[in-house]
């Protein structure tokens, strides 16, 4: 084991590399208030972090250099409801496509080539870590919450924190027989409406501040400014027998939402990868106006029925 320090109830992203890798030293800036970058120089080392249920795993970073054989078995010995959650498996390649295609196949990992530079490197980081902490935390309330809600078939709710947000799109999925996807897509929608809505945060702005660890601390400070402190986001919520449609709008001036609905992978530039995994969670999904306004709809199986 390294002899780095966890502090209780932080995020953890644990890097693991070789010896002749930096990979660790390119994600050391991301250690902050709100997130513990540790190094694992071994397997055993890997297992014993990804395990102790006191360390609150958020990632784990791997180089590729570690070699295939290693890859695979660093992710087998992973805490199994870590990768059935979703959490984020990061490979660090040099960009050889032909180096991907056996890479790609192990579990939830996600790809990344490591010559697009360290600050790029740290922002992919930080959206997943970010993106995992969500939804592990609604899988979380769904597991302890039943349906308050079963009876109502329609309904304008407002909401202005992220913790409203939550606790509404978990409210929200829960008419659902399957309500994880509902629950993500909501929430997705739900916070680009209060981040970039109601409190104006840009896009580029909310990837600086991630890579800082500043996102939670410049949230909060924005909330009590009076000319944000008013502000609320709304969804109209209807159900029929075979379907639910929310409405979901906000105050905000808007984006550019035709380049981000027409990236299969998200925008290039920007954090389109929430608006990709939206439209993954929902039977269809399109913005109107300038973009505060968005309509989805999920088409219930016939357990939801």
């Amino acid at each position: 084991m390294t002899s780095q320090i966890i502090r209780s109830n932080v995020p953890v992203a644990v890097v693991l590399d070789s010896e002749q890798s930096n990979s660790y030293n390119v994600f050391t800036e991301l250690d902050s208030n709100e997130l513990t970058v540790v190094q694992a120089k071994s397997l055993s080392c890997l297992t014993e972090y990804s395990s102790k249920p006191e360390h609150k795993l958020s990632a784990i970073i791997i180089d590729a250099t570690v070699g295939l054989e290693t890859l695979e078995e660093a992710v087998s010995n992973v805490n199994a409801r870590f990768i059935e959650d979703g959490g984020p498996v990061i490979i660090l390649t040099d960009g050889e496509p032909e180096a991907h295609d056996p890479i790609i196949n192990i579990n939830n990992s996600k790809v990344i080539d490591s010559n697009l530079g360290e600050r790029a490197l740290r922002r992919f980081i930080a959206e997943e870590i970010e993106r995992y902490s969500i939804v592990s935390a609604l899988r979380s309330e769904i597991e302890k919450r039943t349906s308050a809600i079963g009876q109502i078939v329609q309904g304008i709710f407002q909401f202005k924190t992220r913790r409203e947000a939550q606790n509404l799109a978990t409210m929200l999925s829960l008419t659902c027989n399957e309500p994880m996807p509902v629950a993500i897509g909501l929430t997705e929608l739900f916070v680009n409406a209060i981040e970039h809505g109601c409190l104006e945060i840009g896009h580029d702005e909310k990837g600086q501040l991630l890579e800082t660890g500043q996102l939670a601390e410049e949230i909060s400070r924005r909330q009590k400014l009076k000319q944000f402190s008013d502000k609320v986001a709304t969804v109209d919520f209807k159900r029929d027998e075979k379907s639910l449609f929310f409405v979901v709008r906000d105050p905000g001036p808007g984006f550019d939402h035709e380049t981000y609905m027409s990236a299969s992978h998200g925008h290039e530039k920007k954090h389109g990868r929430g608006i990709v995994m939206a439209k993954g969670c929902f039977s269809s999904l399109s913005y109107h106006g300038c973009g505060n306004e968005v309509r989805a709809v999920h088409t219930c199986s016939l357990a939801d029925s």
